[in-house]
């Protein structure tokens, strides 16, 4: 029973680091797109601004996922903590197969321009 209690809780972990670092990620994105967004020489549209923000949340936890799955097998190679890395390669391989998933079965992202 404890071996798979310690499988999902490093699964679990798997899935935190993957979110965690992409919400810096998408955070440290929202800073740039705020300062392009002042400095254009356009007026600020908020549903412009809140599309193009929803767009980067999208495209970020997808490409983070899809890196999850090299940097987990890199992490791997290098560190002692195999077990925790080979989670988070497994967490980042679910959460590709949704992305793709959902990728496929919504509409194309639309531009609101």
């Amino acid at each position: 029973m404890s071996m798979i209690t310690e499988f999902f809780q490093n699964l679990l972990a798997g899935f935190a680091w993957i979110i965690i670092f992409s919400l810096v990620v998408w955070m440290g994105g929202l800073v740039v797109l705020l300062i392009m967004e002042l400095f254009s020489p356009n007026e600020l549209l908020i549903k412009e601004y809140l599309w193009k923000v929803w767009k980067m949340l999208r495209t970020i936890f997808e490409w983070s996922s899809y890196g999850g799955i090299i940097a987990g097998l890199v992490m791997t190679q290098t560190s002692g903590e195999i077990y925790s890395n080979v989670m988070i390669s497994l967490a980042a391989i679910i959460l590709s197969v949704f992305h793709l998933t959902w990728r496929k079965q919504s509409k194309p992202i639309r531009d609101v321009t």
